[in-house]
């Protein structure tokens, strides 16, 4: 854990707000050898009686405004401040954790070298294989009540002695205290993982696994893979809709023994040809039925992706040229080299995503080449506007046609470099089960693509 400890140390962020001990990374930074030597024997005490220090089990609590009434708590996000130094723990024993645990397949949050766009690849594969009958579901206050002592009986289960009992001990009640307070108040957080602690997402996620073992009796009849999971996005899906309703009646009763519930008004299931006549019940309540659900930022419909959402985001690319209009980017005398760079930054950065797996028709073409005719008529006036695929060369702006497959080779690129890696690695059985899932993963890129 030591050379853990001391690489946490050095890649940690700088310039950060520091937690009610008032330790910042940089202090750490400055002789990371003695800070690290410092460190492990506070924590080796901490193991040899069971707790940590005061000021690590404290969080400072900053609300953010976001929209509307700023008296009412909901319109607030708030942001939370913990001690680096448990931070710089927290991130060691993270490492320590992803060796030792297996996450499910089904599992894609939070993970090296998967992703949402990963998630809808396998979405489109389960739609492909006949998994027709598909629900999307919202967990309420997933990361914010999810039952600490079931993660705990679970990591006692799961990982090794040791990693358990450093686990627990950052599970203890958290403290926290709102920064600005007229009077100083804490209050004490028992459920849910710690906001801003790198463990956060791993523990969520062993949590999560639970979730998924409910699912290991569905039939294959049913459904192969009858869910998947990517942070608090959970998709369920069925070939026929007694399936999609036994899959939701565990859902139920996972959510009931775990003093959990399902926002049931978030929830909706796609009408399909199966679907259409059918109602669906989650938590004793019918779920909305939609011609189109969103899951991950794309549009899913019947017949597959749909372009809906896409759209969308090339259209609300438009106001982002406007506020660089007015902050002066286009300017004249203004240098072009700077305007192409922040188009490429703030504006193609938005429509980018999910492009190379939306099918590819006119109307996407036509709402991208609208955003770069005004773009191009911003930064260069009429002769931008005069022949945009000269335009584009010149400003070394790939067509979207150009981008979009280009995104998709970069993608079937890093699946392939997997693919090798695996097969180079020793063959462990957690070593074989991904590299099966890579390959299915490139498979149905190839179907995506074709």
């Amino acid at each position: 854990m030591r050379n853990d400890v001391e690489k946490a140390i050095e890649t940690g962020p700088n310039r950060k707000a520091v937690g009610p001990d008032n330790v910042k990374n940089e202090m750490l930074q400055v002789d990371t050898s003695l800070s690290t030597r410092l460190i492990m024997a506070i924590w080796e005490a901490c193991g040899r009686i069971a707790t940590i220090p005061d000021e690590w089990m404290r969080s400072t609590l900053i609300p953010i405004h976001k929209k509307g009434p700023t008296h009412l708590p909901d319109n607030y996000r708030p942001i939370s401040l913990l001690s680096h130094i448990r931070k710089v723990l927290e991130t060691a024993l993270d490492k320590i954790t992803r060796r030792e645990y297996e996450f499910r397949s089904a599992q894609l949050g939070f993970q090296k070298e998967k992703g949402t766009e990963l998630a809808i690849v396998r979405a489109m594969e389960h739609f492909r294989k006949g998994q027709k009958c598909v629900a999307v579901l919202d967990l309420k206050g997933a990361y914010d009540l999810m039952p600490r002592q079931d993660l705990v009986d679970r990591i006692n289960i799961k990982l090794s002695p040791l990693t358990a009992k450093m686990l627990k001990m950052t599970l203890a009640p958290l403290r926290i205290q709102t920064k600005g307070d007229d009077h100083i108040s804490w209050f004490q957080i028992d459920r849910g993982v710690a906001q801003g602690s790198p463990l956060s997402p791993t523990l969520y996620n062993i949590f999560m696994d639970t979730f998924v073992e409910e699912m290991d009796d569905i039939p294959t009849t049913i459904a192969l893979n009858p869910c998947t999971l990517f942070a608090g996005d959970v998709k369920i899906s069925a070939t026929h809709p007694e399936g999609l309703q036994l899959i939701l009646d565990k859902a139920t009763k996972w959510a009931e023994q775990r003093r959990m519930t399902w926002s049931t008004s978030k929830c909706e299931v796609l009408i399909a040809e199966q679907t259409t006549d059918k109602a669906f019940f989650l938590s004793g309540k019918e779920l909305r039925k939609e011609k189109e659900v969103e899951y991950l930022g794309i549009s899913l419909t019947q017949e597959g992706i749909s372009d809906s959402k896409l759209i969308q985001r090339i259209e609300k690319a438009k106001p982002v040229l406007y506020i660089m209009k007015r902050l002066g980017v286009f300017r004249l005398g203004s240098p072009p080299e700077k305007g192409i760079r922040l188009y490429k930054t703030l504006v193609q950065s938005r429509w980018e995503y999910g492009l190379h797996l939306t099918p590819w028709n006119e109307q996407i073409s036509n709402a991208v080449a609208s955003v770069e005719s005004q773009f191009f008529g911003q930064i260069l006036g009429k002769i931008g506007r005069s022949n945009i695929h000269r335009i584009r060369s010149m400003c070394r702006i790939q067509s979207p046609e150009d981008r979009r497959s280009l995104l998709a080779q970069c993608m079937t690129k890093r699946i392939k470099g997997k693919i090798a890696r695996l097969r180079e690695a020793p063959q462990s059985n957690r070593n074989k089960r991904e590299l099966t899932e890579a390959e299915n993963d490139l498979e149905a890129m190839r179907h995506l693509d074709g």
